[in-house]
């Protein structure tokens, strides 16, 4: 709940009519401070001396780039020009689902606004008391190392935010890997922030996890060379979440193109990477080892019992023949020595075991992990299956020639022997701005569409199959 509204709110704010002074409008007032973010944030500045010259702009939708200036026109004029060179548009955009009534606020935009740290801190107070926003855009708004780290906090504390751009802001420090770290963002566009190789190599390495939560990464329009494709391939041979890459207009080669699609083909684990797959293969054995102490998983007890083949004929004759040797020997040494025919050793059946690894899956899962799960040994070297969950890559307006676009088509090729469904492997690939590759261009455009109706065929079929022998099933228990 937010509290109700001190006295040192007053101004344009009051004299709206949305208020009165009676005992009716006070409850209203309270309720308006919860649905109203423009009203709370003026009062969160207020109550931390923050200077404040903002306007706030409800919508329905969020406008287009050409329609943003001019909405943002009227209040443009309303301002001094020596605030407006300071901050341009002077204008937070809220989208809700209903903008006539305030409700449910989804979205929240900041353009060309000059944000100092201060004024971070009261949207980040503000964001606590409106859980339903889940994009947040503050683009072209001079965002520095210092406004970096308060608004990674500010990510961390409202978990509901899973859509973040921060386009055109330029950081010399380069530490945007920030803002990927313990938060729940899915989708993150960072383009036109003159990210170079030392700083893809950041981000590269906080999304080197097979489970982290991001979905799609934009950063076109920077400085990314064939050097910062290595980091971002290594980063595609663990990361099993991420489905969308955007590397449109950078400056990456033939080279940077070919160390990407290593990533998504079959590929020998590394040292470093045998060494990742042996200690979560330890771990894991370590963890089951500590169940069996607990007493948490019971040890296989199905036993069978195996004893000798000979009839009983032929096992009576041999108990004769014992019995007159005893005689002559002592009876203890024989005792030691059980003859074949009595002689029984108990083995772990089969169905034991399988029982014992799914209670051990059922309380630890599988480990999903691509160089334990996907990776198979192979002569004297271990492989693992390349990166399948990318699904969309753009790298148009690079530097890449007709080499580069074969290695795209190779990559294709081999994803198409080996994936099961559509929804596997690339399948949208944005090649823009190579008018020397317009055959190679039309080869990709067939592969894809080759794979996409080839695997819905599949699918279909299969789906045919297990209709036809579920209603043979039922049709026998009817029987």
């Amino acid at each position: 709940m937010v509290k109700s509204p001190t006295s040192s709110i007053t101004g344009a704010r009051v004299s709206r009519g949305r208020l009165s002074k009676s005992s009716k409008s006070k409850t209203s007032y309270s309720a308006i401070w919860e649905n109203d973010f423009d009203l709370y944030f003026q009062r969160l500045c207020n109550q931390e001396n923050v200077s404040n010259i903002i306007n706030f702009t409800a919508l329905q939708d969020e406008p287009s780039l050409r329609s943003f200036g001019s909405n943002l026109s009227l209040s443009r004029k309303s301002r001094r020009s020596s605030q407006l060179q300071a901050n341009i548009y002077n204008t937070i955009l809220t989208i809700y689902e209903n903008a006539e009534t305030k409700t449910n606020l989804t979205k929240i935009i900041i353009k060309y606004l000059k944000l100092q740290p201060k004024l971070i801190e009261v949207l980040g107070k503000a964001l606590k008391s409106f859980s339903s926003v889940t994009i947040l855009k503050l683009e072209f708004c001079n965002l520095k190392h210092e406004q970096i780290i308060l608004l990674k906090e500010i990510l961390k504390e409202n978990i509901n935010i899973t859509e973040l751009s921060i386009a055109g802001n330029p950081n010399e420090f380069q530490t945007f890997h920030q803002l990927l770290k313990k938060n729940k963002l899915e989708y993150v566009s960072m383009k036109l922030c003159e990210i170079d190789d030392r700083g893809v190599e950041k981000i590269a390495k906080v999304l080197r996890v097979f489970d982290h939560p991001l979905i799609y990464l934009n950063l076109s329009s920077n400085k990314i060379s064939s050097e910062g494709t290595k980091h971002l391939s290594q980063m595609l041979r663990i990361n099993r979440n991420l489905k969308g890459l955007n590397l449109c207009d950078n400056w990456i080669t033939d080279e940077g193109v070919n160390v990407i699609m290593e990533a998504l083909k079959k590929f020998s684990l590394s040292q470093d990477e045998l060494y990742i797959r042996r200690k979560r293969i330890f771990d894991y054995l370590l963890r089951r080892k500590d169940l069996l102490l607990k007493g948490l998983v019971s040890p296989g007890s199905t036993s069978v019992e195996i004893t000798s083949s000979r009839s009983k004929k032929s096992a009576s004759k041999l108990k004769d023949s014992t019995a007159k040797l005893i005689k002559g020997r002592s009876s203890s040494i024989m005792k030691k020595r059980p003859t074949s025919a009595s002689s029984s050793r108990k083995f772990s059946t089969p169905s034991s075991s399988k029982r014992m690894n799914d209670e051990f899956e059922k309380l630890l899962g599988k480990d999903l992990h691509p160089f334990v799960k996907d990776s198979q040994p192979s002569e004297l070297e271990i492989f693992c299956t390349g990166n399948l969950t990318l699904v969309h890559l753009n790298l148009s307006y690079n530097k890449i020639t007709k080499d580069g676009i074969q290695d795209i088509i190779n990559t294709l090729i081999h994803q198409d022997t080996i994936i099961l469904n559509k929804e596997e492997g690339l399948s949208s690939i944005v090649l823009e701005g190579y008018p020397d590759c317009i055959d190679k261009l039309k080869e990709i455009i067939e592969i894809i569409y080759h794979k996409l109706t080839k695997t819905y065929t599949i699918s279909s079929k299969t789906l045919t199959n297990s209709s036809l022998r579920k209603n043979r099933s039922t049709s026998r228990k009817s029987i």
